[in-house]
């Protein structure tokens, strides 16, 4: 799967794709059958050393990793170029998540991430009786199988999308190069925001940092700039009833000032201090919205023809 000059391949195309140099020894044995004999269990042959050790490296650094990113940075010193091309990989990862749903986000991280355990057990004792213990298992369970994840990204519908994303990973890219790199490097900052919040396990946080990626998206605007932009994205006003549940009906600007004001400012802030007052439902709205405002975010740039700007998305014209 490619997005523009950004490739996402599996463990042994990555192998295919690479050569190493530098060793008489790596000459002798055939070290790409060696990589994937490992991967696959069997028994490899044993190389001389110090190629031994060497290749034993490598095959320690891909063994947990399920496929592989490739980004290819010019121009920069190593150090720069690896911290950029993190940056980009996990942009990819966190934008094919967006496409699909929020637990995507949990199943396509980078090995560097902080990751929550696959299953997490329960004990419980009653004045010295232990319960029999609990086990759940974490969204980190795939939901969608990489094969029918790559045939939805092939489809005519995700195409757009697929496009718009390539542009801003090209903006990251090549600064110098691209038209709008002030506005990519926004939308992708929000998007970081957003996958973390999603990816947080407290409720309070998670709203803190999906409110920050709005926040962002909207160069700081606090609620009234985010109103605002959201206003202009969906073209609707702010009396609109945007999420409906049994209890009551929210419109955009009571959605924004709960999220924000009533959650967000006072959670940073310290009014909200006691750690079981839930922000579940707060949390799941503000996902919902802010995962329609990135989308909005990202193909409303991908049709627009103006300069690029410092103020964030609320001001782009739509054409």
């Amino acid at each position: 799967m490619d997005l523009g000059d950004i490739s996402i391949m599996s463990i042994e195309a990555w192998i295919d794709s690479i050569s190493i140099t530098g060793r008489e020894c790596f000459q002798k044995f055939d070290w790409r059958k060696y990589l994937k004999d490992r991967l696959n269990k069997k028994t490899p042959e044993i190389p001389e050393e110090p190629c031994d050790w060497m290749i034993d490296m490598v095959f320690n650094s891909i063994e947990k990793a399920p496929a592989m990113i490739k980004v290819t940075i010019k121009n920069f010193e190593k150090g720069y170029s690896y911290k950029l091309a993190n940056i980009i990989a996990k942009t990819t990862l966190d934008s094919i998540s967006l496409l699909f749903n929020k637990d995507v986000f949990y199943q396509q991280i980078l090995l560097s991430e902080r990751v929550i355990p696959v299953m997490t057990y329960g004990i419980i004792e009653t004045e010295g009786n232990l319960w029999l213990p609990s086990s759940s298992l974490s969204p980190r369970i795939p939901i969608i199988s990489p094969k029918k994840s790559h045939e939805e990204l092939l489809k005519n519908d995700s195409q757009k999308f697929i496009q718009a994303t390539s542009n801003i990973l090209y903006a990251l890219k090549n600064p110098q190069e691209a038209q709008y790199p002030k506005l990519s490097g926004r939308w992708a900052t929000a998007l970081d925001w957003y996958a973390e919040g999603i990816r947080e396990q407290n409720d309070a946080i998670a709203l803190t940092k999906i409110a920050s990626s709005l926040d962002v998206l909207s160069n700081g605007g606090k609620y009234r700039g985010i109103l605002e932009m959201l206003k202009h994205i969906f073209s609707i006003d702010e009396d609109t009833i945007i999420l409906k549940d049994i209890q009551k009906e929210t419109n955009l600007k009571d959605f924004v000032r709960d999220i924000y004001d009533y959650g967000r400012s006072k959670i940073l802030h310290g009014t909200h201090y006691e750690r079981l007052k839930s922000f579940e439902k707060q949390r799941d709205q503000a996902s919902i919205i802010a995962r329609k405002a990135l989308l909005g975010c990202l193909f409303l740039l991908d049709d627009y023809t103006g300069e690029d700007l410092e103020s964030g998305f609320g001001e782009l014209q739509k054409t």
